[in-house]
């Protein structure tokens, strides 16, 4: 540096509205795949556990369904259903996640400023 002539610095920019909308997009939009990355492995481990009254697996004159999972009896038709509910929860959270991705991209692209 020369004697007399300092450099200045500009100041951080200030964020913009538009910066601050992304930011708050985005942040929704990973909150939300959280949510549904969370729901997909609940899913994936949720199961009921096979009725005290029935024995063995397989089909039952009564109704159940039973199966074996992980060296437990559980309740086939019952586990189905609550994995649907924890895969709905789940696309659900994806999906608010994918519409908030996009608005994050509107808000940059076609909104700059």
């Amino acid at each position: 540096m020369i004697r007399g002539h300092i450099k200045k610095v500009a100041p951080p920019q200030q964020h913009t509205e538009a910066k601050m909308l992304e930011f708050l997009l985005d942040g929704v939009s990973v909150l939300a795949a959280l949510i549904a990355a969370l729901c997909w492995f609940k899913a994936s481990r949720v199961h009921v556990p096979a009725p005290a009254e029935t024995k063995g697996k397989g089909a039952l004159l009564g109704g159940w369904l039973i199966g074996c999972l992980r060296g437990e009896r559980v309740d086939l038709v019952a586990t189905t259903e609550a994995q649907a509910k924890w895969n709905a929860g789940a696309a659900g959270a994806a999906s608010v996640a994918a519409l908030f991705a996009a608005a994050s991209l509107v808000a940059v692209h076609v909104c700059p400023n």
